[in-house]
This record gives structure tokens, sequence and C-alpha cells, in this order.
């Protein structure tokens, strides 16, 4: 009932943006002016996202005595894409991501699913630094003081979300607590281990390295927004994407309809009419970034899926 309600509201809310801005369905294909700039930014999660994404996990994993090669963490990222699809939020997969570590190395439980966290937690604040800065800084924003006051505002409640599950003596509070039901002490157990490897991670160990992958890959992830825009013939300057990609980014991970559909398409229509950008261009820009970045690892996925299911028959 509750995946029907998503799927309800998802189809809602797309179809409420189609007619609330009268964008033409067919315009969003036929507007693209330059496919070349579409086949560049596909290069990015075939070749160089991957590459990042694998490298920084593969940082975070060893500090808790977990040791994969880049390919195998390659596998199970676009695997979980794959089947994440279907999930609440644009960040479904990480909690595919989180089984399938723990399934490889059932001793680590709880460590090693907190990687994926921790991994999301420094991407946030780099994110939203990036975002806030570009933001204050940058010119041609005609709403500028009120989108940075929805970003800074954002930046805030994340900061302070952070902090807590960094907090030591928090955690020390929360781990005495017992339940008499079994179900929610099991959970509460779990919730518990991974909640200790996040206040005790090592963090001034891997801050460098892991900022500087995690920076790579978000201003990647920005570049193939910006040639996406290209392919549109919309010439905005980078700096502009960099102000207000991470913020739509961040508010699409809200677990509210099937893979952020809808809540992303209205943000990116939001945001970037603030620079004057049509916004049957926003929803296009906004599905084709979403074919690439997510749909073409998701097809790699798929197919390593069931290369392991056969091999398992076999």
């Amino acid at each position: 009932m509750k995946k029907i309600l998503k799927i309800l509201l998802t189809i809602g809310i797309l179809v409420f943006i189609i007619w609330k801005f009268d964008i033409n369905l067919t315009s969003l294909f036929s507007s693209i002016q330059n496919t070349v700039y579409l086949l560049l930014a596909l290069m990015f999660p075939l070749f160089i996202l991957p590459l990042i994404s694998a490298n920084r996990w593969k940082l975070f994993l060893k500090e808790v005595g977990i040791h994969e090669n880049i390919f195998e963490l390659v596998k199970i990222s676009w695997i979980s894409v794959f089947q994440g699809i279907i999930l609440p939020s644009s960040q479904g997969q990480d909690v595919l991501r989180i089984y399938y570590i723990e399934k490889r190395h059932p001793d680590k439980r709880g460590a090693a699913g907190s990687t994926i966290i921790i991994e999301r937690m420094i991407g946030f604040v780099i994110l939203c630094i990036l975002s806030l800065f570009f933001s204050i800084f940058s010119t041609g924003i005609p709403n500028k003081k009120q989108v940075v006051l929805i970003i800074g505002l954002i930046s805030l409640a994340l900061f302070v979300i952070i902090l807590l599950l960094m907090n030591k003596r928090l955690h020390r509070y929360i781990s005495n607590k017992s339940f008499s039901n079994k179900y929610v002490n099991r959970f509460f157990s779990y919730f518990n281990k991974v909640y200790e490897a996040i206040a005790y991670f090592p963090y001034k160990r891997v801050l460098l390295s892991s900022t500087v992958l995690i920076l790579l890959f978000q201003l990647s992830t920005i570049f193939c927004v910006y040639l996406i825009f290209k392919a549109y013939g919309c010439d905005i300057p980078y700096y502009q994407h960099v102000a207000i990609y991470p913020i739509i980014s961040i508010l699409s991970m809200v677990p509210i309809t099937i893979s952020g559909f809808g809540i992303r398409e209205g943000f990116f229509v939001y945001f970037y009419s603030q620079l004057g950008v049509a916004s049957e261009i926003a929803v296009g820009v906004s599905l084709f970034n979403y074919m690439i970045v997510v749909l073409t690892p998701a097809l790699l996925g798929c197919i390593f899926y069931f290369i392991d299911i056969f091999k398992k028959k076999n």
C-alpha cells in the first residue's frame, strides 16, 4: 500500500508540474540542440564517477578493517543503483549498499554500514559549503537573498544532525537504553553499532584524502548537469551550477516519491527559473541527468546482477 501511494504521489507531482508550468512534453527532447554534450556527459557515469566513488568508499572501509578491491565496490554500487530505483528518495541505493557490504562482512555489522553514512555526511557538508559559498558570491541570481536563505537553513539543519551523530556523549547515553520488545531491541542493537562506528570513526586520518575525492566527485556530477544544459543551448556559467545544483541534490533525497521523481524536477524548475531558464528545459535537464547519472549505472548493475544469478544457478 505504501509503495502504491508513493507511485501515485510521484505521478501526481509530475502531472502537477507539467500542468502548472504548461510544459510541452515533446519539447523536452526536441529542444536539444547539440547531442555531443549528452555523449560527453555520459562518459562520467561510465568511467570517471565509478572510480572516484569506489576509491573514496575503499578509503572509509579500510579504517574499519575491511579491504575490498575497486571492481567489487563498483559492482556493488551499480547493482544497488539498479535495485534502488524503486525505493523512495534519490539515494535509496545506499540502503542496499549497506546490505551488500555487510553481507560480505557479517563480522563487521554496523561498522561496514556506517562507512556509507559517514561518506554521505562528509558529502553533505561539502555540498552545503559549495552551495553557500557560490550562492553568496554569484551574480545574476534575481532572488538571491531568498535562495541564500533557503540554502542556509537547510545547511544549518544538516550540520546539527551531523554534529549529533558525531557526539560521543550522546552515544554513551543512548547505548544504555534497552527495550522489552525483542524486535525493537534487535533494531536498536544494530542502530547502536552504527552510531558507535560513526561517533568513534577516525575522521582526522581520512579527512583530507576523502574531502579531495568527494569534492572531485561532486564537481564532476555538477559538470554533467552543466553539459546537459549546454546540450539544450543554455550557456549558464559553471559556478552558478555549483551554487544551485548541490541544494537540489540534497532536497531530492527526501524520501517522499520513488527515486525522487517529481520532487527533483520541481526543485530544478524553481531554482533554475531564478536564472531565467524555461520550465520545460529545467524538467528536461532533470530527466536527462537522471537517465545519464542513474539509469546508466543501473543498466550496468542489472547486467552484473543477472550474471551473478546465472553463476549461482550453475
